[in-house]
């Protein structure tokens, strides 16, 4: 499904000189199309009255979000994006942007006539030449990670 919604062929592309700029959009009938195209790859077997009871929820959902990444070269310029929805009176928004060495978030969650909450996040990242000490305490027990989160 993710490579139907955000594989590299769903996003635009726009290079002019040395900088390339990455667009992908999403609403419910572009979540809905991703979803019927991932059945047919797959031989999952819906059927249409599925297919419509599924874009009836999402058009419930109202949401929509854009993307937006910028290369120069090989190398990221900028990144951001935005978005929004609503369930059962409940709405929310986020945006996030960002370059390789910052990154901003927004995002808003309300209940009309009960509560709002927002939240701001800024970074920022340092290059150094400051290395980190990986050597393990005496008596360290290592645990593969396929081992523990196994697929």
């Amino acid at each position: 499904l993710l490579k139907n919604l955000l594989g590299d062929d769903t996003f635009t592309k726009r290079t002019v000189g040395s900088t390339t700029t990455y667009t992908r959009s999403i609403d419910q009938a572009v979540i809905t199309a991703a979803i019927a195209k991932t059945a047919l790859e797959e031989g999952i077997p819906f059927t249409g009255a599925e297919l419509a009871e599924i874009k009836s929820l999402l058009d419930e959902l109202g949401l929509s979000s854009t993307i937006t990444v910028k290369t120069t070269g090989d190398a990221l310029a900028s990144y951001s994006m935005t978005g929004s929805g609503q369930a059962e009176g409940a709405a929310f928004s986020f945006a996030l942007s960002g370059t390789m060495m910052t990154s901003d978030m927004e995002m808003e969650f309300s209940l009309p006539g009960l509560m709002t909450m927002s939240m701001t996040v800024t970074s920022a990242m340092e290059a150094t030449n400051a290395t980190v000490d990986l050597t393990l305490p005496p008596g360290a027990k290592v645990i593969d990670y396929e081992t523990l989160m196994p697929y």
